[in-house]
């Protein structure tokens, strides 16, 4: 008994570790979009005035869910994760269960946009993890403790190092982007290819109910079976509905509306040549620090021979307002949402070539006007940019590497001093 015990706590310490440093590493890495997603819970529950702190909640919320994960896959301070974990179930799966019945927000948004799950999905995962946690909770094992007695302030700092790594990524991506990008709009993705629907591809399924009377009775039918050549039957209503979703684009309400309030995304994004496009959700938002920057950037590459626009979702009397700044870049309306999708910077700067992401920067990192007119192949800024993006990703893992093995090696030799 005591051994199968063993072992069931082995699986929920693995599952929920692993589960938990799963999620966390792929919110923390994209705060902004786990920061949109906490704003939808805060409008759908009321609490608008926390908007303001979403992308702090969204660092240190994913941040914690990072470091417990880790803390429970190496088995370091063991009462402080398992209680973690235990606490985070508690309160998210009743939570979920009304997302479920209420369904106020569709996405949970619990793996970001890595993996997508409905809200029934999400609440019969909780209910597996919440057994997993009472699992680790029930019993003295929760409550060991390892403190090196030679090395314990070592290991002090290496918990502080832990912490830390759990929100860089976080901090990283604000200052800079996200070190990876689980998004439609990602390096290397066409945005015309996402818009369409492949030929061939599978289309949605309905069937029809059909509700017809015959002697006072009303009788269900089927489009197989309904008596539509048999005059005694009186036609009363029928039902259409989907029972099996078809191919769905990736990439949803992606438009550009020029001034007359056309729209020309396609047209743009198709066009042979590279594009910069300037996005920015709400225009109000770009400095005159960044105006002066856009336009010289504008004068540069429009004489080169590319094109550059610039995207925004704000209305057209902040826009009208936005121009006596002087910005030279013409510019587009789309959808907010959409184009804080496309890349987590306000503004950001993203380079394409017929529609192609090639490149993404915000205005801390974009590079000279010069960098542009040396490269006229685009594809070349595409291989710089992706080495330069993956690096701090490999740190990380370096770091979580080094962790373990120091952890391994003091307590190796805690065994050999006893």
């Amino acid at each position: 008994m005591q051994n199968l015990l063993r072992i069931l706590r082995l699986v929920a310490r693995l599952l929920l570790g692993l589960t938990f440093t799963f999620s966390g590493f792929v919110k923390v890495v994209d705060p902004y979009g786990f920061a949109y997603k906490l704003q939808d819970y805060f409008t759908a529950f009321g609490m608008d005035g926390l908007h303001s702190f979403a992308l702090v909640f969204s660092i240190l919320l994913s941040g914690a869910e990072l470091l417990l994960g880790m803390l429970m896959l190496l088995d370091e301070l063991r009462p402080l994760a398992t209680w973690g974990i235990f606490l985070f179930m508690a309160f998210f799966t009743p939570l979920t269960l009304y997302l479920a019945i209420a369904n106020p927000v569709t996405d949970c948004g619990c793996f970001g946009d890595a993996i997508k799950i409905t809200n029934w999905q999400t609440f019969y995962k909780n209910l597996l993890f919440l057994s997993a946690a009472v699992l680790l909770i029930v019993g003295p094992w929760k409550n060991q403790l390892y403190i090196s007695r030679r090395y314990r302030y070592a290991q002090f700092a290496l918990w502080g190092l832990l912490a830390l790594a759990s929100i860089a990524p976080g901090i990283y991506a604000v200052r800079h982007l996200p070190m990876l990008d689980f998004r439609a709009y990602h390096i290397g993705a066409s945005i015309p290819d996402g818009m369409t629907t492949p030929p061939g591809a599978p289309a949605d399924e309905y069937a029809t109910t059909f509700i017809y009377e015959k002697d006072g009775k009303q009788q269900e039918f089927t489009e197989d079976n309904y008596p539509w050549e048999d005059s005694t039957w009186t036609y009363v209503s029928s039902e259409t509905v989907m029972v099996k979703q078809g191919y769905q684009p990736p990439i949803k309400e992606f438009y550009l509306n020029d001034p007359a309030g056309q729209d020309v995304a396609l047209e743009i994004l198709r066009k042979p040549g590279d594009l910069l496009m300037v996005v920015s959700p709400f225009i109000e938002r770009i400095s005159s620090d960044d105006v002066d920057r856009l336009n010289r950037l504008y004068d540069s590459v429009t004489d080169y021979g590319m094109r550059m626009i610039l995207a925004t979702a704000s209305p057209q009397e902040v826009r009208a307002q936005f121009a006596t700044k002087g910005l030279h870049v013409p510019i587009y309306v789309g959808d907010e949402r959409v184009l804080k999708t496309v890349i987590r910077a306000h503004p950001g700067v993203v380079l394409m070539r017929q529609g192609t992401v090639l490149a993404k920067w915000t205005m801390r990192n974009l590079p000279e006007d010069s960098f542009f007119l040396r490269n006229p192949m685009a594809a070349a800024v595409s291989a710089l940019h992706a080495h330069t993006e993956r690096l701090p990703l490999y740190m990380l893992l370096a770091s979580l590497l080094l962790f373990w093995g120091l952890q391994a090696t003091m307590r190796a030799h805690e065994r050999r001093g006893a």
